[in-house]
């Protein structure tokens, strides 16, 4: 991404989840799915996918379902998601455990910075057998603002004993992800595998493995 260049260390790495350390699509697809089924409504594949680079109450705001519908739909929404044959769809990319393993030896500080719950992640990692790959988790039953408000990444800070510097670089799939970051005044990079932002004016990364370049 960089022209050659040598990629630059940090001492914090803080990551995305769905979509930057697991291929989360196919089981999220199901759980918009299911949620929104659970208020009578249809969702097409193409609706989920966008649905999965915000955060939810974007989502519930975008589809002007009613307060009332929340309860319900967060029932639903709860249970697909921790239900086991989702947690097993969730699945690393080929990178990712090579990845952490690395950054770990060079005594790097690693944390994930997500959307999704920290007891949903728990149970991905737990299926992988990843439990304590993290030295933070930072998930919505956490903080009150998701992304692209910086408070996730700043409640992980936080959480280490560190301040925003630019020692730490925040790796997400999604605009939002690259959002945050900047509000929360460290450095980031976009995670772009499939090419969906071709006009990002800065370095985009194919892979987890370009860190280590």
């Amino acid at each position: 991404p960089f022209g050659g260049e040598k990629m630059k260390e940090y001492a914090i790495y803080l990551f995305d989840f769905d979509g930057t350390l697991f291929d989360t699509k196919l089981s999220l697809r199901k759980v918009w799915k299911d949620a929104f089924a659970a208020i009578g409504e249809k969702v097409t594949d193409e609706q989920c996918d966008h649905y999965m680079h915000q955060n939810l109450f974007q989502t519930l705001d975008e589809r002007n379902v009613k307060k009332e519908d929340y309860p319900a739909f967060g029932a639903a929404l709860t249970a697909s998601i921790d239900d086991p044959g989702t947690v097993a769809q969730n699945v690393p990319f080929p990178e990712t455990k090579a990845v952490l393993d690395s950054l770990r030896a060079k005594g790097k500080r690693i944390g994930i910075v997500s959307g999704n719950s920290v007891h949903h992640i728990q149970l991905v990692l737990a299926h992988w057998g990843y439990s304590g790959i993290a030295d933070v988790l930072m998930g919505c039953d956490v903080y009150e603002h998701g992304k692209p408000s910086p408070e996730p990444l700043l409640f992980a800070l936080r959480n280490l004993g560190e301040a925003p510097s630019p020692t730490v670089v925040y790796v997400g799939d999604s605009l939002q992800d690259i959002e945050a970051a900047d509000a929360a005044g460290i450095e980031s990079f976009l995670i772009d595998r499939e090419e969906e932002h071709p006009d990002f004016p800065r370095p985009r990364l194919k892979g987890l493995a370009e860190l280590l370049s």
